[in-house]
């Protein structure tokens, strides 16, 4: 995940990306903490949804009204007017979930602005915004944290008797919808700071990498620190850790938070995000028996202005293959990303899946994404190194129709090669890879340019097994 902005005046390039932490085997007491937050911030969304379900059709009606009356202004009084009526709808929403929240027993990571009353907004905009366009659009719900059998063996009767393609669409989607019970929802952090966001924090003797998160209100149970907590500089008292955003050395005990260790791949995500990223905001999350902390991280770079030309052209035998050309339309360097490696992986894979499949059992494909995920990542950071090198405007020819399956190719193995290298993928990664090191957003590559300029992949014809 990733968002980009600038800026003319500095000459900086802004980038956000995500990670993914694991708390490191928290203790019973720290796991009754996580699930007490998780709990109590689901149960206020709950309430709070409720609270503001009544507003939401005369907000709508309301909006579209005001649409109608706003066709005959520009565009530019069009959109004044837009954001005003916005705001107006925020304040008119945050006021009735602060009161539907006033009296519960939530942390202060749940009542910040942009956390719990931030997300019912935002949602409620995105209902509104498509229910212009979508009529059938559904109002926004909360899941519940029981599934209720009757509704599921009601979508499960409705999909196994659907006649058509439309009502087994439909019935797998609520098949889907009330199957999903149990999960709590995600507690959001929407700022580094101790009193009601998460701080993330490195021992400088070791090394060691932790997170700080509020979990409970003043009044819980739990912020009366045990005789071990009390004694323990790991779990409540903080002391001489640095914060990761700030670079200042912090040391505070608390009572409505916890200290966790964290764990993580030390190479990649040190070396792509703790080295150089920091921290924005976070979110806590339950996934099945273990809890993950999603964090955004802000990078800023110098902007590079391009001086040539980065083309890419995709094969098999090789990922890309790339050359970097300057003004005058000379090449000035050339790299082939091998993919020979990913192409052996992916057919011992194949192998594998024809023999379980033979024997009648399912095949879940994940040793094959893992495979061409690294692939994808490998060949984005070679093409950022160069790029970074040679001030580069990265270009990438769109082969699309190549990798699509809707119709039948002589080379029936080309198009499952393109499909399982991710090239969709890997424009996705370059588009939030390249802002992050200061360069040109990803362009879309004019393919008569990189017939004449770029050297292209090995094919089949031209390399055999």
């Amino acid at each position: 995940m990733s968002g980009i902005s600038s800026s003319q005046d500095l000459k900086t390039v802004t980038a956000v990306k995500t990670a993914v932490f694991k708390l490191h085997n928290p203790t019973q007491r720290k796991r009754a903490m996580l699930d007490d937050a998780l709990m109590r911030n689901h149960l206020a969304y709950t309430k709070a949804l409720d609270a503001v379900m009544p507003l939401v059709k005369t907000l709508v009606e309301t909006e579209l009204q005001s649409r109608v009356i706003d066709k005959e202004l520009t565009a530019r009084e069009r959109s004044t007017h837009a954001r005003l009526r916005k705001w107006e709808r925020a304040a008119i929403l945050q006021k009735r979930i602060r009161s539907a929240i006033g009296g519960m027993l939530i942390c202060g990571a749940s009542r910040a602005a942009r956390s719990l009353p931030g997300s019912i907004i935002g949602q409620i905009e995105s209902y509104l915004e498509l229910h212009e366009t979508h009529a059938t659009v559904g109002l926004p719900t909360v899941q519940p944290l029981r599934r209720d059998e009757v509704p599921y063996e009601q979508a499960l009767h409705a999909l196994v008797s659907s006649h058509t393609v439309e009502q087994e669409q439909t019935a797998r989607i609520e098949l889907m919808r009330v199957s999903r019970a149990g999960q709590l929802r995600p507690l959001l952090y929407s700022g580094s700071r101790a009193h009601d966001g998460f701080l993330l924090l490195r021992r400088e003797n070791d090394n060691r990498y932790f997170i700080y998160l509020n979990l409970v209100p003043e009044t819980s149970r739990f912020c009366r620190l045990t005789k071990v907590e009390q004694r323990t500089p790991s779990c409540r008292r903080i002391e001489n850790l640095i914060n990761m955003r700030t670079g200042e050395v912090v040391s505070f005990t608390s009572g409505t938070g916890c200290l966790f260790p964290i764990e993580f791949g030390r190479d990649y995500h040190e070396s792509e995000f703790l080295r150089y990223g920091s921290p924005l905001s976070a979110q806590l999350r339950k996934r099945s028996d273990r809890y993950e902390v999603q964090i955004s991280f802000e990078f800023k770079a110098k902007k590079i202005e391009p001086k040539t030309i980065l083309g890419s052209d995709r094969g098999i035998y090789n990922l890309a293959s790339v050359a970097v050309i300057d003004q005058d339309g000379g090449v000035i360097e050339r790299k082939n990303i091998d993919g020979v490696n990913l192409r052996i992986v992916q057919r011992a894979i194949e192998r594998k899946k024809q023999q379980l499949q033979k024997r009648g059992k399912s095949f879940t494909g994940a040793a094959r994404r893992h495979a061409a995920n690294e692939a994808v990542h490998v060949t984005a950071n070679t093409i950022v190194g160069l790029a970074t090198k040679n001030h580069s405007q990265v270009v990438i020819e769109n082969l699309s129709s190549l990798a699509s399956t809707s119709h039948k190719r002589q080379r029936y193995h080309f198009n499952r090669i393109l499909n399982r290298a991710q090239y969709q993928k890997l424009r996705k990664v370059l588009s939030y890879k390249l802002p992050s090191r200061g360069c040109p957003r990803l362009a879309r590559c004019i393919q008569a340019i990189l017939h004449k300029r770029v050297p292209r992949a090995e094919t089949s014809q031209q390399k055999t097994d």
